[in-house]
C-alpha cells in the first residue's frame, strides 16, 4: 500500500448491492405468486365445501318438511 490514491469514485449503489436487490425482488415475486396460488386453492376448496354444505342442508330441509302418508 505504498501507492498514492489518485481518484475516488462514490456511488449510492454498489454493484453487489444492485445484484442483491434484484435477487430479493425475484424472491419477493416468487413468494407473491406462491401466495396467490395458495389463496386460489383455498378459495376453490371453500366454494366447494360451501356448495356441498348447501346441498346437504337443502336435502335435509326437504326431508324434514316433506309430508309422509
Amino acid at each position: 500500500m505504498k501507492s498514492r490514491l489518485t481518484s475516488v469514485l462514490f456511488s449510492p449503489h454498489s454493484i453487489s448491492n444492485q445484484e442483491e436487490q434484484q435477487e430479493k425482488l425475484v424472491e419477493t415475486n416468487n413468494e407473491e405468486i406462491e401466495n396467490d396460488e395458495v389463496w386460489s386453492q383455498f378459495k376453490r376448496k371453500l366454494r366447494k365445501e360451501t356448495s356441498d354444505m348447501f346441498v346437504l342442508l337443502k336435502n335435509e330441509y326437504k326431508n324434514s318438511y316433506s309430508i309422509h302418508f
